[in-house]
């Protein structure tokens, strides 16, 4: 059974065959709304607020709020409800909590970047839990090195009562000191 077949023929069949196939392609279920993973941003509320949220293709599957820099019992009481609205929502734009309406803001604002990041939107937020030197709880900053034969102490009596204590480019210039 040799059947010859055309070249028009040919090609009409498989132009037919190839349209089937892209129709069937298309409406396939969609890849999903986001690429699975674990992403983290951070807004401003009255400290720093870090939101990390972990997807799957379709929907939010957990989330994890660093609201330890908000203020205790207000901003820091709210994030067990602000987790709730969010896993609920599946969404950024959530009701805020009363009373907390700027840590409810920052949440809503770290979690829209954290979906924006999902969805290919943004670029993924690095955030690193190292401190830098200005992180160091002390708002002078790091102490300055200074080797002790560069200091200098002037002692000087003044009168009875009262001592002259210098240290010259120091924080404290003059110290007046009681003699007992």
């Amino acid at each position: 059974m040799n059947k010859s077949l055309s070249r028009r023929a040919f090609l009409r069949t498989s132009i037919a065959s190839g349209a089937s196939l892209a129709a069937a392609a298309a409406g396939a279920a969609p890849a999903g709304i986001y690429r699975p993973g674990t992403y983290s941003a951070k807004a401003s509320g009255i400290g720093e607020v870090t939101v990390t949220m972990t997807f799957d293709a379709d929907r939010i599957i957990d989330v994890v709020l660093d609201v330890s820099h908000e203020t205790p019992g207000i901003g820091q009481a709210a994030a067990d409800t602000l987790k709730k609205n969010l896993m609920a929502a599946q969404a950024a734009e959530i009701d805020g909590v009363s009373g907390a309406t700027i840590t409810s803001k920052a949440v809503s604002k770290a979690a829209a970047k954290c979906i924006a990041q999902a969805k290919g939107e943004i670029p993924v937020e690095v955030i690193s839990d190292t401190k830098t030197d200005e992180d160091d709880g002390d708002w002078l900053g790091k102490e300055p090195e200074i080797a002790e034969k560069d200091i200098v102490v002037e002692l000087r009596e003044l009168g009875s009562e009262f001592t002259e204590l210098r240290a010259p480019g120091r924080l404290y210039d003059l110290l007046l000191c009681h003699n007992i």
